[in-house]
This record gives structure tokens, C-alpha cells and sequence, in this order.
């Protein structure tokens, strides 16, 4: 099943040109993700995280063959790009959730501010081109109080090891500016680090076709020290309002809980908190 999944993703994100490789080039790829779920602590820390923390009704992004287990009475709607029945010549053979919504988990246009109780997105984050704007939107659907689970995979760990994580300016950018201007470097750094290609020429075409025909890769990458520091950001500089629950490092990947600011909740339990305080002055 691993195998497979990773041969699903893998072809999602290659172009014809690339994918005649030498077999070497393609197993080498594959085989730089072995770390996951050798142990089984990325399917325990999600699930034991989400047994916790995860209530009420709300969505899942881009769940396809991979849907967080989530806790009894809970109702998940999922969230994908494309009806099942063309998610479906992606899939590979492998079995996938069928869609409730289809929209872009960047922006979820189709869904009302402060309307679910939690947004799931697992190995999402990476494959949007304003990672900011993502996760303001995830917040902006959320319900006072709700909660966003995200999970991250760490570069140290999977294929894109050889890529330099994106630096905190650059997710600034991409948001302010909007993420053309890093596109195209994006899908060749692809190609040379991931793919292993050398042939600028190569670079080149896959880069291009890749931008037209599939429109999406792993466009930022992250370690773990660089994640922490990316969500304070978007608390100190994106100003988004949140309190971080949890977090969990577990086989390839972080785990990040966080629950939406209630502005009107924060500040009667600080005025409570207050009164006690001056209370004790005689």
C-alpha cells in the first residue's frame, strides 16, 4: 500500500518527459520518503491528537486515500479540487474518500466565515503556492474557538531533503506580492533536487509542463524548527489570531493544534483573572 501511494504521488507530480527517466532516478525518489510510518508513530500521533481535540462537525482537506481517523459522532465533509469522478484517474487503483465539497483548499470560496467547528489539513500546507493565505482562510471558515489541525512533513525526512527549506520572506512575499514571481523556481528546483535531473534543458521542460498540465509539487518545504517559526509569524506578523493546543513530532511529519481566537472568551477570562488579582490588595 506504501508503494503504491507513494507511485500515486509521484506520478501526480511529474510530466511525461520526466517520468521516462532512468528507473534509477524514479526509485531513488521513491525510496527518499521510507521513513514514513515505518513505526506507525505518524498514524498515532494524528490519531491520538485528533482523538483529543477533534469535535463537532467540519471539514478535511484533500483527504483523498488518506482521511484522518477522527472520533465517534464526529461528521467530516471532505474537501478536494475535482469531482470523484475525475479524482479518479489519479488514484492509481488506490481507494479515496469521495468528495462532499469540491473547491481549493487555498481559499474554500464555497464556505461561510465561522461556519465549521474544525478544518483538517494533512500534507496540504506544503502544496499551496501562500501557505499564509491558506491557513487565514482555514481560520476564517473556523467558528470561534474551532479547531485547525495541520500536519507537516519534515524535509529531513521525505524526498525533498535536498531542498533548502523556504525561508519566512519568502511565505511574506508570496502572500503580499502573490506567488508568480516564485512559481516557476519552484517546479525546477523540483526537478533538479527531487528528480534528480541535471539537463537545464530538462529542468526546463518539466518545469513548463508541469505549470500547465498538473499545477501543483511540494512548492515550500519545511523542518520542524522551520514550521515553529513560521507559525509564529503568522501570529506576530501575518496577525492572525489563534492559540496553539498541541504539537507532536511523529515519524515524517509535525503535528500543529490550533484553535481560533475568541476575542469576547480571552478577554472576560482575563478580566476574571484581573478581579482576582486586585481582589487580594486590602
Amino acid at each position: 500500500m506504501l508503494t503504491k501511494l507513494k507511485t500515486a504521488i509521484i506520478t501526480r507530480l511529474i510530466s511525461p518527459v520526466v517520468a521516462r527517466l532512468p528507473a534509477n532516478v524514479l526509485n531513488d525518489v521513491m525510496s527518499r520518503g521510507s521513513v514514513i510510518k515505518k513505526t506507525g508513530q505518524r498514524r498515532l500521533g494524528r490519531v491520538s491528537l485528533a482523538e483529543f481535540y477533534i469535535r463537532g462537525e467540519g471539514i478535511e482537506v484533500g483527504a483523498f486515500n488518506s482521511p484522518l481517523p477522527v472520533p465517534e459522532g464526529v461528521k467530516v465533509r471532505y474537501v478536494d479540487i475535482a469531482p470523484a469522478e475525475t479524482l479518479v484517474g489519479h488514484a492509481h487503483g488506490l481507494d479515496f474518500v469521495t468528495p462532499d465539497i469540491v473547491d481549493d483548499a487555498q481559499t474554500l470560496a464555497t464556505l461561510p466565515d465561522e461556519s465549521q467547528d474544525f478544518v483538517i489539513a494533512c500534507h496540504i500546507i506544503e502544496h499551496t503556492e501562500d501557505p499564509i493565505g491558506a491557513v487565514g482562510n482555514w481560520l476564517r471558515v473556523l467558528k470561534p474557538g474551532g479547531t485547525l489541525f495541520i500536519a507537516i512533513p519534515d524535509k529531513r525526512f521525505t524526498f525533498d531533503v535536498e531542498r533548502d527549506a523556504t525561508p519566512l520572506e519568502h511565505l511574506l512575499r508570496d502572500h503580499e506580492e502573490g506567488p508568480a514571481w516564485s512559481r516557476k523556481g519552484h517546479y525546477e528546483e523540483v526537478a533538479r533536487l527531487v528528480m534528480g535531473v541535471s539537463d537545464e534543458r530538462k529542468v526546463k521542460e518539466f518545469a513548463e509542463q508541469n505549470m500547465e498540465q498538473v499545477g501543483h509539487t511540494h512548492f515550500h518545504v519545511w523542518t520542524q524548527a522551520d514550521m515553529f517559526e513560521m507559525i509564529a509569524a503568522l501570529r506576530k506578523r501575518a496577525g492572525l489570531e489563534f492559540d496553539v493546543l498541541a504539537s507532536a513530532a511523529a515519524g515524517n511529519e509535525t503535528v500543529f493544534v490550533l484553535m481560533k481566537g475568541d476575542a469576547g472568551r480571552d478577554r472576560a477570562q482575563a478580566d476574571e483573572s484581573l478581579r482576582s488579582a486586585r481582589g487580594q490588595v486590602k
